[in-house]
């Protein structure tokens, strides 16, 4: 039986907490496209993403997705005593981990334990964070922003992701993509390697673009 303890997102936690959260712990792998949830379906337990990446989307009533972000890590639905439906799709983008928490042992877990409610709590901030980047990227930032933004905080990430991906990451066409990468790269902001890897040329250029936007 795996342990929580081996996952990262636990290093902070007393092993004696992490120990209370291991008897009530489900862990369940998924492999990559598989779906964990679907939205709306109901969900008494708490899902916490271990190891992976999962793509949150809904669906229009056209039938076309609309892309909201990626996790890596942390919640996947809210700890709430309410009755629960899953707020959007969860699908694996890679084999992932996810741990299943029944919701009514947890919370009563918080009742003697400070340190686990605050665990779940920091959690939970983490992803109205998230979120709240999600939405300046989604109401605030132009195509050029958007970019600017993404390959300022995750450059790593940008260049091991397929640019489609990258595209409906950022909710525009894969020719806008590749039009303002090669805009920047004139500009002297960024350069483009032949396999379209990207390296930082001007970091303080790249960052404006985006400042000026939340102004």
């Amino acid at each position: 039986m795996e342990q929580l303890k081996d996952f990262d997102i636990f290093k902070n936690l007393p092993q004696q907490e992490i120990d209370k959260l291991q008897e009530i712990v489900k862990i369940k792998q998924f492999n990559q496209k598989e779906i964990i949830a679907y939205e709306g379906d109901f969900s008494s337990e708490i899902l916490l993403l271990l190891v992976g990446e999962v793509k949150l989307y809904k669906v229009n009533r056209f039938g076309g997705e609309i892309f909201l972000c990626q996790l890596r890590e942390g919640l996947l639905n809210a700890p709430r005593e309410k009755e629960q439906f899953i707020f959007a799709n969860l699908e694996c983008k890679k084999d992932s981990k996810v741990a299943f928490f029944a919701k009514d042992l947890l919370f009563s877990m918080f009742e003697v334990s400070p340190k686990l409610m605050q665990f779940f709590f920091i959690q939970l901030q983490e992803k109205l964070q998230f979120f709240e980047d999600v939405i300046k990227r989604e109401l605030v930032f132009d195509s050029t922003a958007k970019i600017a933004y993404f390959l300022v905080h995750d450059l790593e990430d940008f260049n091991h992701s397929k640019k489609q991906d990258i595209a409906a990451f950022l909710n525009i066409q894969p020719e806008t993509l590749s039009r303002i990468l090669k805009k920047l790269s004139r500009d002297g902001m960024i350069l483009q390697g032949k396999e379209g890897r990207v390296q930082i040329q001007d970091l303080q250029s790249l960052k404006q673009i985006y400042k000026k936007e939340e102004i």
